[in-house]
């Protein structure tokens, strides 16, 4: 993957995490298996419940680490372009 498709990426991971509607889409599916959880019956049920907590928990870090290496590869390139913009050394020396 270049530098353009992560910066890509991490722009449109930041947007999905700043996203109201995509938030409050989590919110709630994470407060029905809390609930779930808190009223299963078996402990498989329990343990079904307690890894869609877990799981959307995953998400929300896999996409805030795509989101943070978007920006660390954004500045990163902006440093490069910077350096290819500074005289050399030997062009001092004429």
């Amino acid at each position: 993957m270049d530098s353009a498709e992560k910066i890509e990426r991490g722009f449109k991971a930041k947007s999905l995490l700043n996203n109201d509607f995509f938030n409050e889409c989590f919110d709630h599916l994470e407060q029905l298996y809390v609930e779930a959880w808190k009223n299963a019956k078996t402990a498989d049920a329990r343990e079904d419940a307690h890894k869609f907590v877990r799981l959307i928990e995953w998400l929300k870090v896999d996409l805030t680490n795509i989101a943070e290496s978007g920006k660390l590869e954004e500045a990163r390139v902006k440093q490069l372009e910077a350096e290819r913009q500074m005289p050399k050394l030997s062009e001092f020396r004429r």
